[in-house]
């Protein structure tokens, strides 16, 4: 194994701004957080397997994130930086430093709309997942649009479109994505237990090559959900049913052995 120096803080912080006006009254001008955190490594050469192979023994990721809320209005951006090179390990697309997430969003009880960098995940996340791991080196957050209507307590729709984040760029492909979440508790007036279900459809459309045109190759790929979960007392039970249309499998060597394979997901 490789010997190294390990480094790793992070720094959390809230400032809120307000204007006296009189004895009593303050104008409130929103509330600023943040925070920052920073990992890092330097390799040392090993007296037994020999020196350390990379031209580059320091490294680091460092990350920061800001959020400012006035009212219903929120908006915020990360910073990262992996300089003067990411961690041994992480994407070789992680190599640059700048601004890689923003969003704004205006959000009431019932309805709310982001636009910029977002996460999300339908049902278990088979069919869509967005999320950060920075230990692993995961950040597959979606940009683009997404609204959020709840009608009600027991129904809740979410349609959105977007690009995945794949490094400081986005993916070639486009997302398309409808998720709805219905509680079944008050319909079945269940009173120590709860029942809910949700239905999702996610859709990924992509550019064909030229030399793949007459394939049979769609170039939209649709993935549907359809999910029942219940809880009552110390038990607990869901099922999600997925299926995915016909698509294209590529190995590691970016070579498409598959055109046309469909599946599935219990």
């Amino acid at each position: 194994m490789k010997k190294l120096l390990f480094l790793s803080f992070a720094l959390a912080f809230s400032i809120g701004f307000a204007q006296e006006q009189d004895d009593e009254d303050k104008k409130d001008w929103g509330r600023l957080t943040g925070g920052f955190e920073s990992n890092i490594q330097w390799y040392n050469d090993d007296k037994k397997l020999g020196k350390f192979a990379e031209d580059e023994h320091f490294r680091s990721n460092n990350y920061l994130k800001l959020d400012y809320n006035y009212g219903n209005w929120f908006a915020g951006i990360q910073v990262e930086s992996y300089a003067p090179m990411p961690l041994l390990n992480y994407s070789p697309k992680l190599d640059d430093s700048g601004i890689a997430l923003y969003y704004a969003m205006y959000k009431t009880r019932k309805l709310e709309v982001t636009a910029g960098y977002f996460y999300e995940q339908f049902g278990s996340g088979l069919i869509l997942r967005g999320w950060e791991n920075r230990p692993l080196g995961i950040n597959n957050a979606f940009r683009g649009g997404r609204i959020k209507y709840d009608p009600s307590n027991s129904l809740s729709f979410t349609a959105m479109y977007a690009r995945q984040r794949d490094g400081f760029e986005v993916s070639e492909g486009e997302i398309f994505g409808f998720n709805s979440e219905i509680d079944l508790t008050n319909l079945f007036k269940l009173e120590t237990s709860s029942l809910s279900a949700g239905l999702s459809y996610v859709g990924r459309k992509e550019d064909i090559p030229e030399e793949f045109q007459n394939t049979g190759f769609d170039e939209m790929t649709n993935a549907f959900s359809a999910r029942l979960d219940y809880s009552g007392n110390s038990f607990y039970s869901g099922i999600e049913y997925i299926t995915k249309s016909e698509d294209a499998i590529v190995n590691s060597q970016r070579y498409i052995e598959n055109f046309v394979e469909s599946g599935s997901a219990l």
